[in-house]
């Protein structure tokens, strides 16, 4: 068990003379093994710092921290706390050490000083489960930055930790790869008995955690074993910032419009869909919503303007003419048009930071040019 016992800390001041204003004060929380635990809020709520105390990166100012009974004040726990606790954090580049993946991996089994075959056949596993085999021989720096934080995942993954703190795992990822991130978090969780903290914006993986709770200026707002009671609180998550997952938010708003049963927190869009379309067909005159909607205004048509960035016939390959050759980005021809905002959309690897680092001459294509 990991327990926060009535802690107050703050980060050190400007050197201004002031003291800094503390993130937690007489703040107190208890992680159960195995327990997934989903821990949201806004920016600056102390999440992210949370998750660093429970693991002794970061130490209380006063009260304490223990992980099995083992206090993260006592510097001859380190080792062992560290080996219990495994931490990922948001920004994967923090924690890639070597120079190819399947090293990196391996790199804190190593240290434990594990025979080589274990080390291995772990390593094997990790890749599998994360589906990176493919990456294993790789630089981790010419990796996406999706593919970077499944590396970083898997270098603490593969060590077997008792618990698991996770600092948004999913913050490079696309929609695709987050439930699949969320989907094997949690088969790893039941596989080895694994207590989870998950930080989080994403609301719609907080629904999947046994337990949810939300910070708010370093203290506990709600703390529930029933996440959709919390999404059903439609004044809380808005004052805080946060946002209900989409068909969540679209399943409460037409609540009142069906007669059977639905479970509007968990239902999938096919099941909205065919309970929508029945209740129209058995009432078709019925309004769907209460309320008027309001009218859009109309879209404002420009005329386009001067190609600001030309892209013609661009590829790009990551470490050409090695065995390790990546191809991100191939025959891409693109206008960015002055007074435009342009989106740019794309799947884990598909090559979306390739094609900005390309825009400024970061980068420089492989084939075609770039004006």
């Amino acid at each position: 068990m990991i327990e926060v016992e009535r802690i107050t800390f703050a980060y050190p001041g400007a050197g201004d003379g002031n003291a800094a204003e503390p993130v937690f004060c007489d703040f107190s929380l208890r992680i159960e093994p195995g327990q997934f635990v989903a821990l949201l809020g806004n920016n600056g709520s102390g999440k992210s710092s949370l998750g660093k105390l429970l693991n002794g990166l970061l130490l209380p100012g006063q009260g304490r921290v223990t992980v099995d009974g083992l206090s993260t004040a006592d510097e001859a726990n380190a080792w062992e706390i560290r080996r219990l606790v495994g931490m990922v954090f948001q920004d994967p580049s923090r924690q890639l050490v070597a120079a190819v993946v399947e090293d990196d991996v391996a790199f804190g089994l190593e240290n434990l000083g594990l025979p080589r075959s274990e080390i291995a056949e772990r390593v094997d596993d990790i890749l599998a489960r994360l589906d990176i085999t493919q990456l294993r021989r790789s630089e981790p720096h010419y990796l996406s930055g999706g593919q970077k934080q499944r590396v970083a995942l898997a270098g603490v993954l593969v060590m077997h930790p008792k618990y698991l703190v996770l600092d948004e795992p999913t913050a490079m990822l696309d929609p695709r790869g987050r439930r699949s991130v969320v989907s094997m978090v949690r088969g790893l969780q039941r596989d080895f008995g694994l207590g989870v903290v998950y930080i989080t914006h994403h609301m719609d993986e907080a629904i999947c955690a046994d337990r949810v709770v939300v910070l708010e200026h370093g203290s506990v707002v709600a703390d529930t074993c029933d996440p959709s009671s919390l999404f059903r609180d439609v004044h809380l998550l808005p004052r805080l910032g946060l946002r209900l997952p989409p068909l969540c938010s679209l399943s409460l708003e037409l609540h009142d419009c069906f007669v059977a049963e639905l479970d509007f927190m968990n239902c999938k869009p096919e099941e909205l869909a065919a309970a929508l379309a029945e209740r129209i067909v058995s009432n078709p005159n019925a309004p769907i919503f209460d309320e008027a909607q309001p009218e859009l205004p109309p879209l404002e048509v420009r005329e386009p303007g001067e190609p600001l960035i030309a892209f013609r016939g661009v590829s790009y390959t990551y470490m050409p003419n090695t065995p390790f050759a990546t191809l991100a980005c191939q025959d891409v021809t693109l206008d960015i048009i002055s007074g435009e905002c342009l989106g740019i959309i794309g799947a884990t690897g598909s090559g979306k930071s390739t094609l900005l680092q390309l825009c400024n001459g970061l980068l420089r294509s492989t084939e075609g040019t770039v004006t």
